[in-house]
């Protein structure tokens, strides 16, 4: 993968984590707060269960773009 297009799919990876953790935190929270009648519980679950499925989301687009888990540099 060319160091461009590296880049670019860094981009949308990062600006897709922020929208959709506002979207999580404002929408997914709030309707979880109104539920629970907790906001705070509201927010704490919506994190706890939203913030593993963007990370399997997000790392699925990336391999599927040919971004191996080797150029991750996790180790």
């Amino acid at each position: 993968m060319s160091r461009a297009s590296s880049t670019r799919l860094a981009l949308v990876v990062v600006v897709s984590w922020i929208v959709l953790e506002y979207l999580l935190r404002h929408g997914g929270a709030a309707l979880a707060g109104i539920l629970l009648d907790a906001p705070t519980i509201g927010d704490y679950l919506a994190l706890a269960v939203g913030f593993p499925l963007i990370a399997i989301l997000l790392s699925r687009y990336a391999l599927d773009r040919g971004q191996s888990r080797a150029d991750w540099e996790y180790d």
